[in-house]
């Protein structure tokens, strides 16, 4: 049974002040607690506005907070939490991406009601609930199945032709990549405008600062897009809240995807990776447990547009079909 947090918190509040000095940090504690239980407790939609919407209107929207026409508030028994960019506006030099935004609503919200107002709207395309992915357990054996799949797939004859070549660059959207694996770390593509030393003699690695223009700061080994909502005091969680630098894998998946396709050959460990000279862009989208949002998905889509990922790999699914993807994948 699900209880009004507007009603048990002044009834509580009230307890505690008729208690000692000594409850006053317990007092700050609840309210920490049901405020951020509040946040939890939201649900992600995507809209998508038709052609004839500027990207002006866009922007005036998202500045305003306000996605429900003007005198219409009245058809609508919602409210709207935060309106935002898809993919905090990576998508803005599209056209058709320029056009979706990410809303957020009360979990307790109906999804009929959500999409109700694509009908009192008739500017809005589609309008589609965020999806959540989950990736597929796997063995941490780094010898699985003895690789039988290169023989299959008839790899070793293609090595004769060639091994992959170093300036292919293949993004690896996933939990993330160990960058510090045997087989993996001389793979990793490091970002160049952000390596070596600035003009103040700092490390670009790690100087702060966003050195080769491309919105990120400090990116040189790829870029962790997870910023699922999460108790922040629950420090066994990983690392999960907010987009950093920082892609390192904390679940498996992704490091043993990377490795299948790239791990490093000839050097007596591990395993052989299908194209062992090409390069991995190390994008992180899932979180630890191995549960990903849609918008970091198609954050770290395009993030590798712009780095020039010539190959991009997504080792999960849904059995439900996303607009908002299909959108994405085909401006990458």
């Amino acid at each position: 049974m699900h209880v009004s947090r507007a009603i048990i918190l002044p009834k509580l509040i009230l307890i505690l002040k008729r208690k000692s000095m000594r409850t006053k940090l317990l007092l700050f504690l609840l309210g920490v607690l049901c405020s951020y239980t509040n946040v939890l407790s939201q649900t992600t939609y995507f809209i998508k506005y038709a052609s004839s919407v500027s990207v002006s209107e866009i922007d005036g929207k998202v500045l305003a907070k306000q996605v429900i026409p003007s005198g219409l508030n009245s058809l609508v028994n919602f409210n709207v939490n935060s309106v935002d960019y898809l993919a905090k506006d990576l998508g803005k030099q599209s056209e058709v991406l320029s056009r979706i935004i990410k809303i957020t609503v009360d979990e307790s919200i109906p999804e009929t009601s959500v999409l109700n107002l694509k009908n009192i709207d008739p500017t809005i395309e589609y309008i589609e609930k965020s999806h959540e992915y989950k990736m597929d357990i796997v063995p941490n054996d780094s010898l699985v199945n003895e690789q039988w799949a290169l023989e299959k797939i008839q790899a070793f004859d293609a090595w004769n032709k060639t091994e992959g070549d170093v300036s292919v660059l293949l993004a690896i959207i996933d939990t993330g990549i160990d960058y510090l694996h045997p087989d993996l770390q001389n793979k990793i593509y490091l970002n160049s405008g952000e390596i070596g030393t600035d003009s103040n003699g700092d490390d670009k690695r790690s100087n702060g600062i966003d050195d080769d223009g491309n919105g990120f700061v400090d990116d040189y080994r790829g870029w962790d897009f997870t910023d699922r909502v999460g108790f922040p005091f629950d420090s066994s969680g990983g690392d999960y809240l907010d987009w950093d630098n920082d892609p390192m894998d904390e679940q498996g998946h992704g490091t043993y995807i990377a490795g299948i396709a790239g791990a490093e050959t000839n050097n007596i460990i591990g395993i052989a990776g299908v194209a062992p000279n090409i390069k991995l862009l190390n994008l992180r989208a899932f979180d630890p447990s191995g549960y990903g949002e849609e918008d970091d998905v198609a954050a770290a889509i395009l993030y590798a547009v712009q780095m020039g990922a010539r190959v991009i790999n997504m080792s999960f699914g849904d059995d439900a079909f996303s607009l908002v993807l299909r959108d994405v994948i085909s401006f990458a």
